[in-house]
């Protein structure tokens, strides 16, 4: 995952260079989904969430390791996803705060984890530039 990171930090940054523009969550998200799928022959084994705050709004985006890319209001993945979907769902309102968007994420994951021996954790990747 680290090495996906660094690609798109390196993309992200030369297309601010080019256009002398920050990208957008969904471009961010686009660029990755090229890179797992032209990685589809040795794919990574990787689902990955893409997610923030731009000029249009909040997005999330959820992609599989070939790149398969859908934006959603919500998602889970890793082998917590069946519990943290389910609470997910009976909590989840659009026109949520932050604060309680955030206060029901960290409750899904908190739960996930303590249910599944194999969760690992979680990580949560900022860009502040």
């Amino acid at each position: 995952m680290q090495v996906l990171t660094k690609i798109a930090k390196a993309y992200m940054s030369l297309y601010a260079l080019d256009t002398k523009t920050r990208p957008s969550i969904r471009s961010a998200a686009k660029l990755l989904s090229y890179v797992l799928f032209a990685n589809r022959v040795l794919p990574y084994f990787v689902e990955v969430l893409v997610g923030g705050v731009d000029d249009e709004g909040p997005h999330l985006f959820i992609m599989d390791s070939l790149g398969s890319l859908i934006e959603d209001d919500y998602a889970a993945v890793g082998t917590g996803t069946k519990l943290a979907i389910a609470i997910l769902e009976s909590n989840y309102r659009p026109g949520m705060t932050v604060k309680e968007a955030r206060e029901l994420a960290i409750k899904a994951i908190n739960q996930s984890i303590s249910r599944d021996p194999v969760s690992g954790g979680w990580h949560r990747h900022t860009n502040n530039n």
